[in-house]
């Protein structure tokens, strides 16, 4: 666990926050701070591993931060409209629904326990990785050819 994840952990639990608030925290301290720079297929990647609620609530700070520093530099003002155009993307992603479960690696012919998981893990990394593109079909036989079969 990140350190400032175990500290509003133990924030949360000294306030009594609701297991909601605990959530949000949570997925604000582990959510990256996206580089001005990150490429909109890198930046999908890291809103769909660690979701949007915590990615926007430090893109939203990112950019009250850059807006207090536009009214005087020029660069902030860039900067500034890069966090906006990345806040309103993340308010719109959706995360894509990962089309394979456990049932379809049992069924293609990998016998039960832990290699279940990592031979879905491993696909679904390849999955995200390339963009969320491959299809059902194509992510089958990716399981046949991971597991021999």
């Amino acid at each position: 666990m990140p350190k400032d994840a175990e500290r509003l952990a133990a924030l949360a639990a000294r306030l009594r926050l609701s297991k909601a608030e605990t959530r949000f925290l949570d997925h604000f301290a582990r959510a990256p701070k996206p580089a001005e720079s990150i490429k909109d297929a890198v930046f999908d990647r890291d809103l769909y591993r660690y979701g949007t609620e915590g990615i926007i609530a430090v893109l939203k700070l990112e950019l009250a931060s850059a807006r207090t520093r536009a009214e005087d530099d020029s660069g902030a003002m860039a900067r500034t409209a890069r966090l906006s155009a990345l806040l309103k993307r993340a308010e719109a992603f959706v995360k894509p629904q990962f089309p394979l479960s456990g049932a379809d690696v049992l069924a293609a012919g990998v016998e039960p326990g832990p290699r279940v998981g990592k031979v879905l893990k491993t696909i679904e990394d390849e999955w995200v990785a390339a963009s969320f593109a491959a299809d059902r079909a194509k992510l089958i036989a990716r399981i046949k050819d991971l597991s021999g079969t």
